[in-house]
């Protein structure tokens, strides 16, 4: 949300120095609704809120719901009935806080269960235009309409009191209806049907608004007039507070703190006392220094402490009085009675006002005359510090040394040049004078410098000082080479060993201020936080980010009382609080109304009346500590939506009611996967408002309280949950818990049945044992077979690798084939070596990812030449339904080569072998092998399995063989939990084998396991938190794992595969996409591809997932495009930083688009994808520049992108809106335009584009610091030097 800072320049010199007499402030901060949707328009009609605290918007295009973070639109497309105009004129809070919307043809309420509006039918005429709308104490709905005065029953019945006039507005009070018309203002009385209708006044006949405060009438009319009259004695009296209302239609007319407010149509608002008498006026400024947008100004409304501005052209503005605490004080363009730069590095106090030192010198506030003046103003003045001593104020310039003023006259003398001291201090930070008058001068470039009262000048050893204060009678100073004590009177110095960075073990750069508290020195670090030492126990308490400090890097420090510290950093304000040894944390950023968030070291003070001030890169910051209240508003919890799987549940079957009007839900085992979004209503405050949830049946504790306002859970089991939510409004105050019921239903596994199964299986369980002990006790003589096998192996090896060096030495077509046979024996040998090592443990098994089909048909092509001898044909049949298996790929193949090596060796010639993979039971592999060979003799069948047994029919066979190959796939089954079985006849032979599936071990050995409070992870992570991570895995324990986790930093989203995970960021465009390599249906390269050659979606950086450790999948991933490649096992604390660099680099590289305003340049740091298109959508902008009618629909359309993907892209790539870029693009062409030097600034300004040449001289400093005339000069000035 852009947030807009105004003053009032008539009162703003009032409003600044009313800070110093601690009164009561004048200045308000408005702020217009921006948001990414767009939902909000800019044409305005009504506003009201709801129950839950929403505010509901009447628009020129439909109802805009605002739940303080986002904004729902309800028009013809969504939400609002088919017969209803998207032009909403009134909108209406009941007596039962039901919502009314009136439009150009007829009203409509808000059915909150089903989250949308219903019209009110009438059999007769149909209501023409809403003009007002308003309820009775029976709750009977009166609609002015242009056709006449209506009401709607509690029945929901309409009728049509008055006809066939029209009716300007309407005001109810107690049971009568006050109406204006062009006949004139009249009192109506409605009593069981009987109509009293009463002319009140003929006169005023063009009266456009009538409210009844404080039991009198006013009247504001088309012309700008405005009447009262006691509501018991009717006599109109016309008043005025401005002459300046004359003329413009008076909209609204509210009160609130004894004080009317009055909205006209052309001349913004007016405000008035309890008298009626003229207070202020607001109104909008071409310079965009006032109140509101628009001055058209239709609606005001007000809740709790929020005053909301509907406009016409500006949209909704509206202002928080718990914000207005806070003042700032800026640069004003063109304006030279201001500030002269919003940089602000050093503020003192005197007695006739107050000087403050910025980038471009010194400016002066007169107290007593409310004007500016500004000393030393030239762009390398910059002023670092200032003191005063009697009629003399010394200011430190950066580069130009130390100047003397007199306060009186304003004589300036250089009393410190650098360039004549070269051992002294050549550019200063701190300028400090002692009790004795001397003058201290801290720095870099040099040695600390004293300006003696005698004018001679002393030096100590001390370098890099940022700050000097006095310590127990002596000077104290404090920069980057830590803390020292100087005793001037003896010329002694020494460092404070407490305070070395070594010895404290605390990560800081420097010190960049220090504040004295009796024997108490407080420090404050780059790096490090606050440093609090007790000068009596000689303790240091450190306070810092870890104690909810706003940043650990520190500016300033203003001890305001005994128990309360305030903190200047580059992330906000701090207060500090000390109570019974508990220190408290309070946080203030520019949501609350400061002047910015970042703030300059020495820009700080505690003026005498108590209030203090802050400098920063956009100004000063002033503010009364004890004005600050606790906020009492507290946020309340409103549920948007419920998902299951990702999708956003409308179906009534799950969700009968909306699910912020639901107690329960009701979900079978299957949808035991699901989400909650819900939002913490808190206006003005939204971006503070943090949450805590649990599931009740699931979570142990309560969520650590965090921006995230969503929730997911995976895989429960059945049963029911309480979730439960509350929100912060940002100070630690808890709005009321907000609970839901989720039942989840039993599956049929659960059932009678079910458990009579499970007796059977644990009677075969029993069985099987004891067939297992049966098996352990027959290979209890296994060894000595194995090593007589092992010595043999080992001999043939050596006579091997010598064959194999020779043929390396020639390298042939022939000789290649004969290396290939020696290496395949080669291997089979070392799998025969590794014989021994199988055991019934599989914990050491490493599962992969197999693609069955592409696996065994690899598998199959390697029997080729064998297959062509013996004129053999394999059939291979896959009707396993998943595509992914999980097993070792090693024991997979020597399963497979062993099955298929016997059923070739021993079939017939011109005969066939058939394959076929199915789904077992619990996800298991079944394999089936089938050979029409010589088969196996029913006397060998038992001893088949065992060890280097082979049949007789088969001693002659031309295939020798050794009686291991199904000994070892029998020893692998039994290894990973599998079976084998086998039928054989002289027709021939099947073999059966059934796999386990281990996907769990998969998921187990995928993740290297980390506590959540054992993670490593940046502190820059926490500004991610808002950043949607898209999770591709198909394995979904994993997955769930990886949500479980990223969850904690991010907003997470998941898709089971490639497409599935596609059509899901075509929806939500993720910030940065996870994905596995092997999945179904569509692969992570697959996906991969699709997303980058995706213009709307390839600006997305991808990490590929994978425990595939090939160099070629490695290749072909960065080929293509990929960011990262993770092997597997995940190292989270890895992948959390691997994630946390690549935000924080596309950050940096926005930052340089913005700053150094050429594609050209930034395109050094961005791919070539990114660069084209950037150059593409600005030549679509320049070919058109002179095109008034060409918008940005029209880009859109060009570019082949939607207005949400054109936007989310830009601001993922540059942080521009589309519309900013537009402009972006044309003060880019304006510059050269300039360069060249053909065409006056206002031709360069029309054909720029803008229409406007003064708003396109505004435009041009604001993006590139100086004005379009100064930058001419500035490049003649160059061409006259060259």
């Amino acid at each position: 949300m852009k947030k807009i800072t105004v003053y009032f320049f008539g009162l703003f010199f009032i409003i600044i120095f009313n800070f110093f007499d601690a009164t009561a402030q004048d200045s308000i901060l408005f702020e217009k609704l921006n948001f990414e949707n767009n939902d909000i328009q800019s044409i305005v009609y009504s506003i009201s809120d709801d129950i839950d605290g929403n505010v509901w918007f009447a628009t020129e295009e439909g109802v805009v719901r605002y739940n303080s973070k986002e904004t729902y639109l309800y028009d013809s497309n969504r939400g609002l009935p088919k017969n209803t105009s998207n032009r909403i004129y009134s909108i209406l809070k009941d007596k039962n806080n039901s919502i009314w919307i009136g439009s150009t043809n007829g009203i409509a309420f808000y059915n909150s269960k089903k989250d949308l509006f219903e019209s009110i039918l009438n059999n007769g005429n149909e209501i023409i235009k809403t003009n007002a709308l308003g309820f009775d104490q029976k709750n009977n709905i009166w609609i002015a309409a242009d056709n006449g005065l209506w009401i709607c029953d509690k029945d929901k019945k309409l009728k049509n009191i008055i006809p066939n006039i029209r009716i300007f507005n309407l005001f109810v009070f107690k049971d009568a209806i006050f109406y204006t018309s062009a006949f004139g203002v009249y009192k109506l009385d409605y009593t069981n049907g009987k109509i009293q209708n009463k002319l009140l006044d003929s006169k005023i006949n063009d009266a456009t608004i009538i409210k009844i405060i404080n039991s009198k009438i006013f009247l504001g009319t088309k012309e700008g007039q405005l009447f009262q009259s006691d509501v018991s004695k009717i006599q109109f009296e016309e008043f005025e507070i401005s002459n300046k209302i004359f003329g413009f239609r008076i909209r609204d007319i509210e009160y609130k703190n004894d004080q009317y407010y009055f909205a006209t149509d052309g001349a913004g608002i007016f405000i008035s006392d309890n008298g009626l008498k003229f207070k202020r006026n607001y109104f909008f400024n071409n310079d965009g220094k006032n109140t509101i947008t628009s001055n058209g100004v239709y609606d005001i409304y007000f809740t709790n402490d929020i005053t909301w501005v509907a406009t016409y052209g500006g949209g909704v503005n509206y202002y928080s009085s718990s914000k207005q605490i806070f003042t700032t004080i800026k640069h004003e363009i063109n304006n030279p009675n201001s500030l002269a730069n919003n940089t602000v590095r050093s503020i003192l106090e005197t007695d006739s006002g107050i000087w403050f030192g910025t980038k471009n010198g010194i400016s002066f506030l007169n107290k007593s005359s409310n004007k500016w003046k500004h000393l030393l103003n030239s762009s390398d003045e910059i002023i670092l510090s200032l003191a005063q001593n009697k009629e003399f104020v010394f200011a430190a310039s950066y580069n130009k040394g130390l100047y003397k003023i007199n306060k009186l006259n304003n004589q300036i003398v250089k009393i410190y040049n650098p360039k004549q001291h070269p051992e002294g201090i050549q550019n200063i930070f701190k300028v400090f004078i002692d009790p004795y008058g001397a003058i201290w001068l801290g720095g870099i470039e040099g040695k600390l410098t004293i300006l003696n009262s005698d004018n001679s000048i002393s030096h100590y050893p001390i370098t890099d000082v940022k700050d000097i204060n006095l310590y127990q009678n002596k000077i104290i100073t404090v920069g980057r080479n830590g803390v020292h004590l100087i005793n001037n009177k003896l010329k002694k110095y020494l460092k404070i060993k407490q305070f070395d960075s070594s010895q404290l073990k605390y990560n800081f750069n420097t010190i960049n201020c220090v504040v004295v508290n009796n024997n108490d020195i407080i420090l404050g670090t780059n790096g490090a936080g606050v440093l609090l030492y007790d000068g009596v126990t000689k303790q240091i308490v450190k306070i810092d980010a870890s104690n909810d400090l706003s940043s650990n890097v520190i500016q300033g420090i203003i001890k305001y009382d005994n128990n309360s510290y305030w903190v200047s950093t580059t992330k906000g304000l701090s207060n500090l609080i000390f109570n019974s040894k508990k220190i408290s944390v309070k946080n203030y950023n520019k949501t609350d109304g400061i002047s910015s968030n970042e703030f300059n070291y020495s820009a700080y003070i505690k003026f005498k009346n108590g209030t203090i001030a802050f400098g920063g890169v956009e100004g000063v910051t002033i503010f009364n500590p004890k004005l600050i209240k606790p906020r009492k508003i507290k946020p309340k919890i409103v549920f948007e939506d419920f998902l299951l799987n990702n999708e956003i549940i409308t179906d009534e079957e799950i969700l009968p009611t909306h699910i912020n009007q639901s107690d329960e839900i009701f979900l079978n085992y299957k949808q035991n996967s699901f989400g909650l979004k819900f939002v913490g209503v808190l206006h003005g405050y939204a971006s503070k408002v943090k949450y805590s949830y649990m599931l009740q049946g699931f979570d142990e504790a309560w969520s650590k309280p965090s921006t995230k306002n969503f929730a997911n859970y995976t895989n429960l089991n059945s049963g029911e949950y309480v979730f439960k939510v509350k929100a912060t409004n940002g100070q630690g105050d808890y709005g009321p818990e907000k609970t839901i019921t989720i039942k989840i239903s039993s599956p049929w596994y659960a059932s009678f049945f079910a458990y009579v199964v499970y007796l059977f299986l644990l009677i075969f369980a029993i069985y099987a044992l004891i067939e297992v002990i049966k098996i352990i006790e027959v290979k209890k003589n296994k060894d000595e077979q194995i090593d007589f096998f092992n010595n043999i192996t080992h001999e043939i090896k050596t006579p091997l690798s010598i064959l194999l060096s020779t043929i390396e030495e020639t390298k042939n077509e022939e000789n290649l084939r004969v290396k290939s046979s020696i290496e395949r024996i080669n291997n089979l040998i070392n799998q025969m070596l590794n014989f021994q090592k199988f055991s019934t443990d599989s914990s050491d098994i490493e599962i992969s990812k197999i693609n069955l089909e592409d696996f065994t048909s690899k598998l199959i092509q390697d029997f080729k030449p064998l297959l062509q001898e013996k004129k053999l044909v394999i059939e291979f049949e896959n009707k396993f339904n998943n595509e992914i298996f999980y097993f070792n790929e090693d024991y997979l193949t020597k399963i497979l080569f062993n099955l298929i090596s016997n059923a070739i060796k021993y079939s017939n010639e011109n005969s066939k072998i058939i394959i076929t993979l199915y789904l077992l039971e619990k996800d298991k592999l079944g394999i089936k092998v089938k050979d029409f060979g010589i088969g196996i003799p029913k006397n060998a069948q038992k001893n088949i399995l065992t060890k280097f047994f082979r049949a007789k029919n088969v001693a002659n066979n031309q295939y020798s063989g050794s009686g291991l190959g199904l000994m070892i796939v029998k020893q692998i089954i039994d290894k990973t939990n599998g079976k084998i079985s086998f039928k054989s006849s002289e027709k021939g032979t099947i073999f059966r084998i059934s796999l386990s599936n281990f996907e769990q071990k998969y998921y187990v050995d995928s993740i290297q396991k980390i506590a959540l409070k054992d993670i490593d992870v940046s502190n820059e992570i926490s500004k991610f938190s808002e950043k949607k991570i898209l999770i591709v895995e198909d394995n979904i324990e994993l997955r769930n794992y990886l949500i479980r986790t990223l969850e904690n930093y991010f907003l997470v989203y998941e898709a089971s595969n490639g497409q599935e995970a596609y059509d899901l960021a075509s929806k939500i465009f993720p910030d940065l996409i996870l994905t596995d390599f092997m999945m179904p249906i569509m692969d992570g390269l697959q996906f991969s591809k699709k997303i980058i050659s995706d213009i709307n979606l390839n600006h997305i950086p991808i990490f590929m997932l994978t425990a595939l450790h090939n160099s070629i999948h490695k290749k072909e991933s960065t080929d293509v495009g990929i960011a990262e490649y993770i092997e597997k096992p995940i190292n989270v604390s890895f992948l959390l930083a691997k994630i946390t660099n690549t935000f924080l680099w596309q950050e940096k590289l926005r930052d340089r688009y913005v700053h150094q305003n050429d594609v050209a340049i930034a395109s050094k740091n961005k791919n070539d994808n990114e660069n084209d298109f950037l150059n593409k959508l600005e030549n679509i902008i320049l070919d058109k520049i002179k095109d008034e009618a060409f918008s940005l629909q029209d880009i859109c359309t060009l570019i082949g992108m939607s207005r949400t993907s054109l936007y989310m892209k830009l601001k993922n790539l540059i942080d521009l809106s589309p519309q900013d870029f537009i402009i972006h693009t044309k003060l880019k062409f304006a510059k050269k335009l300039l360069i060249e030097g053909n065409s006056n600034i206002k031709e360069i300004a029309y054909a720029s584009g803008f229409s406007n040449p003064k708003y396109f001289s505004t435009s041009f400093k604001k993006a590139f610091g100086i004005s379009p005339s100064d930058y001419i000069k500035s490049i003649q000035d160059q061409k006259n030097l060259n």
